[in-house]
């Protein structure tokens, strides 16, 4: 299938040849009819991919307080080669499309193959032939109405939501500053809803599209004939409600939507504008002061939008689908006329010329994709290049880790060549390919575990789905290298232990702080006289959404992080645990398997303990993590894995570097392993993985109350 991919780092656009994505549970697959550039929105999408390092810097201050942190504890060239990774990267555009349901996912109701849905979302409803999208973000289309027409919708929701907030009455006086697309729709379902609206943009392109509808329009020089009419039809009181849909740095649509707001009257900020305001007119007036959140309740919710979780209708009349909904219906029963706002059209074929129209200057409301060919049946880039006396690895996921840290890595290593891959979305394949030298990109994780060319396999997907991958690498008789953790659940562990131990196979799990230069420093100074450990991790906080904590794709923070600390306990104790017992911080609102904070405490069949103290609610202050060794007359502190401290007869010997977490070095001892050297050591490796997950397993029981 085509795709539309933009460059993070310089804006530019391209077609990308993409294998379809995959249709999850809570997902259907819909092939894209049409599909809708929105100029504003997109406009200052490719303006931001395009400005400069200090240009990007200043759009988003928030990141480069991120990009410094990780400088301070990665260091400068790290941190450069990650950011520079990062904006290599390629994004699909688009959000708000139409099309035909092709698959239905097993967790969704009230959709069918062959229903005709528009679809929304930044990722999701994008400019491709097909389109994986939650179903939460897809809305049936009635009966007559084109699917043109229906490609308006999710940018309709914008507008929807919007009108909702400011919550006018039938009869009372709007305002809509700004006649963009969002502007337009936004006046019209105003209309259609029996409110009495006046417009006012400084564009005479806009102008005389709205004015063509029938809308009573003021151009940007015509403001004090605004307010006559603002006055006139308030009883000079003023308007009841002001919507600003305007896009621009400035503040002065909202400056001036006070001065023409009614006492204790509603504004509603739609568009992305200034908000440098003045507090004497909101005050006076007592200004009832809103920001409308995109398509409405459920955006940015993953539980919404991804878990497929609706909000009661009772107490959530209107979410974004219903938002939908409520669009598509009044453009199918005519109360809504939306055609006309489809200014230009295009082939999708087509679509960089689309995107040059919107460089060019001129004016267009809404731009049309039109999909007038099937999707061609996906097939690999290249075939796969077998080079002799080198390790053949797939991946099957490629998220941000896997990208930022360990594909760098792996690339360099010339033993491996870096053969084949397949993602999940499918449009993210094309372009890590195409950075680390991966020789073909795979329609699904079943074409790389068929691939007899491969020797080793990488699953880099997200926590729920490690096992269930693992296990087939190794039935597959490949090689398996998988991120952490190793399996959420005594069942998903059963299954990849067993598959490993009739596989003949090397497994190694990414628990890469067993294998850092420091941690082997203390093993070689300390060796078997270690006999308490204890860790302290300062993880920092996570956004309540974050799908970590959610306990099926990600397992929560002991699970998911929280092995990598236990694996590191036991390697520097050595022996078998015997005793585990954890307590937990409560997190309100969160099952006892996703709180942030607790404390494992272990014991070994050597007599040795280790207590580790996990907290994902501290500062960003404080150093990530402490690990102190204590045994035979001597003490060992890792601070960030930056600085080793040895503490012995009254004198200390420190030494220090840049951070080094052991991921080049564990990735090394697979590859070499896959090449059937120190396979001891790697079955122990595997062993110690085993147990970190039982312990981890039995931690959740503890915490969630009794110890074992």
């Amino acid at each position: 299938m085509k795709i539309l991919l933009q460059n993070k780092r310089h804006g530019t656009l391209r077609l990308e040849d993409s294998p379809p994505p995959r249709c999850g549970a809570n997902d259907v697959l819909v092939h894209i009819a049409h599909s809708v550039i929105s100029p504003g929105t997109e406009r200052s999408t490719v303006q931001a991919a395009k400005a400069s390092l200090m240009g990007k810097a200043k759009q988003r201050p928030d990141l480069v307080k991120k990009v410094l942190q990780a400088a301070r504890t990665r260091g400068l060239a790290e941190t450069y080669r990650m950011v520079k990774g990062r904006l290599d990267a390629w994004d699909p555009m688009g959000y708000s499309a139409s099309g035909i349901v092709q698959a239905v996912g097993a967790n969704v109701h009230g959709l069918s193959v062959g229903d005709s849905v528009a679809c929304g979302g930044v990722g999701y409803a994008v400019h491709g032939q097909v389109a994986r999208v939650p179903a939460n973000l897809c809305a049936k289309v009635p009966e007559g109405l084109g699917l043109d027409t229906a490609a308006l919708t999710t940018i309709g929701a914008i507008a929807m939501q919007g009108v909702r907030q400011a919550d006018l009455k039938v009869g009372e006086l709007a305002v809509v500053v700004g006649l963009g697309l969002v502007g337009q729709m936004t006046a019209r379902i105003l209309v259609a809803s029996g409110v009495k609206v006046l417009c006012v943009d400084l564009n005479p392109d806009a102008v005389a599209l709205a004015q063509d509808h029938g809308l009573e329009v003021y151009s940007g020089d015509q403001k004090t004939q605004l307010a006559e009419a603002i006055a006139q039809g308030s009883h000079g009181q003023g308007a009841d409600g002001i919507l600003v849909c305007a896009a621009t740095r400035s503040s002065d649509p909202v400056v001036e939507a006070a001065e023409w707001c009614r006492q204790r009257g509603t504004i509603v900020v739609v568009g992305a504008v200034g908000m440098d305001l003045p507090r004497e007119p909101f005050y006076l007036k007592e200004i009832n002061f809103k920001l409308s959140c995109s398509y409405g309740p459920g955006r940015y919710d993953a539980s919404y939008e991804e878990g497929g979780l609706d909000y009661p209708y009772a107490y959530v009349r209107w979410t974004e689908r219903r938002n939908m909904e409520s669009v598509l219906a009044l453009a199918a029963d005519g109360r809504l006329q939306l055609d006309d706002l489809i200014t230009h059209r295009f082939d999708f074929a087509d679509v960089e010329s689309a995107y040059e129209l919107l460089d060019g200057g001129g004016w267009s409301c809404a731009i049309c994709l039109d999909y007038r060919s099937e999707a061609a049946p996906f097939v690999a880039q290249e075939a796969i290049e077998v080079v002799q006396g080198r390790v053949h690895l797939g991946l099957i996921g490629a998220g941000s880790y896997v990208q930022d840290v360990l594909l760098p890595i792996l690339a360099s290593l010339p033993e491996l060549q870096l053969s084949a891959m397949a993602t999940g979305s499918g449009f993210t394949a094309p372009g890590v390919a195409s950075r680390f030298g991966i020789g073909a990109v795979l329609g699904s994780a079943d074409d790389v575990l068929a691939t007899e060319a491969l020797d080793a396999v990488l699953v880099g997907t997200r926590h729920g789905s490690h096992a269930r991958f693992g296990e087939a690498v190794l039935r597959h008789g490949k090689h398996l290298f998988v991120e952490k953790p190793l399996a959420l659940t005594e069942a998903q562990l059963e299954t990849v232990e067993t598959a490993w131990r009739g596989a003949g196979r090397v497994a190694m799990v990414g628990f890469n702080r067993s294998h850092a230069p420091l941690t082997e420093a203390i093993l070689h100074r300390m060796g078997t006289s270690i006999n308490l450990v204890q860790i302290r991790v300062n993880a920092g906080q996570l956004p309540a959404d974050h799908w970590l904590h959610d306990l099926e794709s990600g397992g929560g923070r002991l699970l998911g992080e929280g092995c990598h600390f236990v694996d590191l306990a036991l390697r520097l104790l050595g022996g078998e645990p015997v005793e585990v017992s954890c307590s937990g911080a409560p997190a309100p609102g969160r099952s006892v398997q996703a709180w942030d904070d607790f404390v494992i405490s272990l014991k070994t069949d050597g007599g040795g303990v280790a207590s580790i103290s996990y907290s994902g609610s501290g500062g960003l202050g404080l150093g990530k993590e402490l690990v102190e060794v204590f045994g035979g007359g001597v003490s060992a502190v890792i601070d960030d894995f930056k600085k080793l401290t040895f503490f012995e007869g009254g004198k200390a010997k420190a030494t220090s570097g840049a951070q080094d977490k052991g991921q080049r070095r564990q990735m090394q001892r697979f590859v070499a392993a896959c090449r059937g050297e120190d396979l001891e050591a790697r079955q122990a490796d595997f062993e110690r993985a085993i147990q970190t997950t039982r312990v981890c397993l039995a931690a959740v029981r503890s915490m969630r109350g009794g110890a074992e």
